[in-house]
């Protein structure tokens, strides 16, 4: 459900609006997009936030680094306060005086540095304006925002300085005050300014190096200089709009990734400057730390990062993750500078599990808990308000539901309910109103289908490559087990009913250095115990081994080693099984942990026979597939029709869909359709399924 903007209409019933599930939606997924904030509500908790961060100063002029304040530790009593809606309300507030960054738990504690950075760039990649669709050609990304605002104030230092003169820029920190993003566009060619940056860019280079030394900025000695920073953030904001591929290759460069010879030239770096292919796990996980650190170095020039750590019950059955995710944040309060860290928990698991499992040293890196409050009668009732207002519920349907949740519904003394709890109540109230009954509570395979088309439509989260994620589902869900293997090629193994022995590699790049070297192990470990290697990749990613001269000898070892490539439907299904898991740890669901492992391993052992099988002779996939044949004119007439209506029930939709194609439209062709749509979300329903625009 999105709450971006009111309903058209103001002219529905209760009962009408019923089968919309005003009040289904209780957990916030991406603090990315979240419903306005209910006035009071954890106001405090807020203030407090900003306070803290307040104390970075702002990015309109360099300076040197500020050393970081205490991780802010954001308990909650019980599950359902509104951890997550608060980090939303934070990113909303911040708008472009941070660089926001929201982090799931990684899964490999060897390789937390490298996870945090993935992540990281991940999320670099999030619109700068919040609402826009990740991805967008003509919308900045927090990326682009970064380099413009360095190169910016770089470059309206050194008007300042009198060592460059650019026409229009009389008074540069005046237009760097009102918001580089929105008046300048290194990608837009046409613009004055930018041809004029691009004269100057090679004189402001050493200009900047001397600032950035002048200013005590410490850059990393791994593979990287203030020259290749700065080349990296032009180029990636240079090619926003011409040239996606460059945008990639500096993506990689940020991400620690090795490279090939001949990206050299167009990136504009020397050798020393790119990260050897030979690099060990651990080497590797030290050049994203130093990545990362770099990055909080030249927030100096720009804004401060925020860095925001959700979902930490999962690491409750892990005591190594729980202490390392302890070392992770004390190690960033302490050495990485101009950033705010938050983190969210809840009280008993965090009191109970995590930390018991943290040294003294981390504890200390830690403010004291800002905790936050139970929502109030007055709030609920604006609640209320805002949630059927979307809805176009008229204005006295309104006040009888609130004279009837007020009637039925006790403050708590004082505010002491979870908005969770208030949600759930109002939603059982209006089934009752509406004649309908309290309605049964979902079945995990219900709220499995719900995860499974809100992931499939999450493309920025299918198009990553996601280790972490991986790793769970090859660790946890099939039961691998964890082992030393040089290099890390193979960190997961398997043995399965019939003793063959299954390894699990989880490789991003596709440097053929790299994949030779996997290569060669697996053939060791095939000789030495007839293993059989499996390396997972996602369609978005080069192929292997591609027009490699030596593409033969991976031709020859299809036997022993494999490259399996996880498909969109079975991405979506991995992300729908995690969500539900991470729901699980932190209570947000009425079901075990355990349970939901159970669901996974069902769910995917037909894939664990494909991967056995090497996808011949497979049983019939569980996941959710299209037994449709293609209709290429229905995806845009449902488009349009949603858009007009905001949300509509499929029996109207099929009546304004015959009228458009000439032709009655399934309901199952219309929810498959559906798919391939950014903006609409079809919402399940016993009678009726609803097509919402978001």
């Amino acid at each position: 459900m999105s709450f971006l903007e009111p309903g058209l209409h103001m002219a529905r019933t209760l009962k009408e609006v019923a089968a919309y599930g005003p009040f289904e939606e209780t957990i916030v997924k991406d603090p990315w997009h979240v419903e306005p904030a209910v006035r009071g509500l954890n106001d405090a908790a807020l203030g407090r936030l900003l306070d803290v961060l307040g104390r970075l100063e702002p990015w309109y002029r360099p300076h040197e680094p500020i050393g970081s304040p205490k991780a802010q530790l954001i308990m909650s009593g019980a599950p359902g306060y509104g951890k997550s809606h608060l980090l939303g309300r934070l990113f909303e507030e911040l708008g472009a005086r941070a660089t926001r960054v929201y982090l799931h738990p990684f899964e490999d504690a060897s390789s937390l540095w490298t996870s945090l950075l993935q992540a990281c760039v991940h999320e670099l990649n999030k619109p700068e304006w919040g609402k826009a669709s990740t991805g967008e050609v003509d919308v900045p990304n927090q990326l682009d925002a970064i380099a413009h605002g360095v190169l910016g104030l770089g470059l309206a230092l050194m008007i300042e300085a009198g060592e460059a003169n650019v026409e229009g820029l009389a008074n540069p920190q005046a237009l760097l005050a009102s918001g580089i993003g929105v008046e300048w566009d290194l990608s837009d060619h046409d613009l004055p300014l930018t041809q004029a940056f691009a004269d100057t860019f090679e004189r402001l280079l050493p200009f900047l190096a001397r600032r950035i030394a002048s200013l005590n900025i410490q850059l990393s000695n791994y593979w990287s200089s203030p020259y290749a920073w700065l080349r990296i953030l032009y180029q990636y904001a240079s090619s926003r709009r011409s040239d996606a591929a460059t945008r990639e290759q500096c993506l990689d460069w940020l991400r620690g990734k090795a490279y090939q010879d001949e990206d050299l030239s167009a990136l504009g770096l020397t050798r020393k400057e790119l990260v050897p292919v030979e690099t060990t796990p651990k080497q590797a996980d030290q050049i994203c730390r130093a990545r990362l650190f770099d990055l909080c170095q030249f927030a100096s020039f720009y804004r401060p990062f925020v860095f925001c750590f959700d979902q930490t019950e999962t690491y409750r059955h892990d005591e190594n993750l729980a202490w390392s995710f302890g070392h992770l944040i004390c190690t960033l309060v302490n050495e990485a500078s101009n950033h705010l860290c938050v983190v969210t928990a809840n009280q008993l698991v965090w009191e109970r599990c995590i930390a018991p499992r943290l040294e003294n040293a981390h504890k200390a890196r830690l403010d004291t808990p800002v905790w936050l409050v139970g929502i109030t009668k007055a709030q609920g009732m604006e609640l209320i308000k805002s949630r059927l207002r979307y809805f176009d519920v008229r204005d006295d349907e309104i006040r009888r539901f609130q004279t009837a949740v007020e009637a039925r519904a006790d403050d708590g003394g004082g505010g002491a309910r979870s908005v969770r709890q208030f949600i759930e109540e109002c939603h059982a109230e209006l089934q009752r109103l509406v004649g309908e009954g309290r309605p049964d509570p979902p079945s995990l395979y219900d709220l499995y289908k719900k995860e499974y088309q809100e992931a499939l439509e999450a493309s920025d989260q299918l198009d990553r490559y996601n280790a972490d994620l991986y790793r769970w589902i090859v660790g946890h869900v099939l039961g691998a087990e964890k082992v030393n293997s040089p290099r890390d090629y193979f960190p997961l193994a398997l043995t399965d009913a019939n003793g063959t022995r299954w390894l699990f590699g989880f490789e991003e790049s596709a440097h053929h250095a790299r994949w030779h070297g996997r290569l060669k192990e697996a053939g060791r470990r095939h000789q030495t115990e007839q293993a059989i290697a499996v390396n997972l990749r996602i369609g978005k990613q080069t192929p292997i081994p591609g027009n490699w001269k030596q593409r033969h000898e991976f031709e020859e070892a299809k036997t022993y080693f494999r490259i399996h490539v996880v498909n969109r439907e079975r991405l979506a299904q991995f992300h729908a099984l995690w969500n539900l898991y991470a729901k699980a740890c932190q209570q947000d669901i009425p079901f075990q942990e355990e349970a939901v492992i159970r669901l996974a391993a069902e769910k995917l052992q037909s894939w664990w026979e494909e991967i056995r099988l090497d996808g011949r002779e497979a049983k019939e996939d569980a996941t959710p597939q299209s037994s449709v044949d293609s209709d290429d004119t229905i995806a845009p007439a449902v488009s349009k029709i949603v858009r007009a209506y905001r949300f509509i029930a499929f029996n109207h939709l099929q009546t304004a869909l015959e009228k458009d194609l000439g032709r009655k439209v399934e309901q199952r062709e219309a929810i498959e359709a559906s798919r391939s749509l950014e903006h609409v979300t079809v919402k399940d329903h016993p009678t009726n399924a609803i097509f919402l625009w978001q």
